[in-house]
């Protein structure tokens, strides 16, 4: 009985604390930048956006990333990545020789700690070794979940699922592409400015985030 007293006590002790330390905590934390639209402003872009826009539905497993890889490897100008998890030779190749015949990569890459493990960091080292411009993404947000690919500023897909092999035959994910210029030009908006990503610490699993920071190529 005691020791239950005891444990309620410390946990007691423990909510308190964190009430009254998370204002100082949360001063401590840098700032994520603020865009320069407001909410309506948003709804009112994106009512210019036509119904009739043609979309694609990418369904996994069904379709397999095939459809990321060659929307890659068809790159004329540029390509925009930000991925929570990239894993996949196929796709790091892919975005390796788009840079290489001079396409404009540009790649936003989660620096991740999953309990230990470092599921970017290959993934980071080869597409830098292959000159790629990549940066962590920016620590201002615990974590950047978003899964968006651009291409050539016409095509866009907005995925749910990562780019890691591992997920592939067994999770049931989507990608939706977008060939609508008026909302690639939301998308590519609401991207925040350059900052030092690449200096960002760890992060550990946490709370879902938002649009991050693009590397300057």
């Amino acid at each position: 009985m005691t020791r239950t007293r005891v444990l309620i006590a410390a946990g007691c002790l423990w909510a308190a604390l964190t009430i009254c330390l998370w204002p100082y905590h949360q001063q401590l934390l840098p700032v994520a930048p603020s865009g320069p639209l407001l909410q309506q402003d948003i709804a009112n872009e994106l009512a210019g956006v036509s119904l009739q826009a043609p979309l694609s539905l990418i369904t996994e497993p069904d379709d397999t990333v095939q459809p990321v890889v060659q929307a890659i490897q068809n790159a004329h100008t540029s390509v925009d990545l930000v991925i929570y998890e990239l894993e996949d030779p196929q796709v790091e190749q892919a975005l390796a020789d788009a840079q290489s015949r001079g396409v404009q990569v540009r790649v936003l890459l989660d620096n991740l700690d999953s309990f230990g493990n470092y599921p970017n960091d290959a993934a980071y080292t080869f597409l830098q070794s292959h000159n790629v411009p990549i940066e962590w993404s920016p620590n201002y947000f615990p974590l950047t979940h978003q899964k968006t690919l651009i291409v050539d500023d016409t095509e866009a897909m907005i995925m749910t699922f990562n780019l890691s092999p591992q997920y592939y035959a067994s999770s049931r994910d989507l990608a939706l592409s977008i060939p609508t210029p008026k909302m690639l030009q939301l998308l590519k908006r609401h991207l925040p400015a350059t900052g030092a990503a690449s200096k960002a610490p760890r992060k550990t699993r946490a709370i879902w985030c938002g649009a991050p920071t693009l590397p300057t190529p």
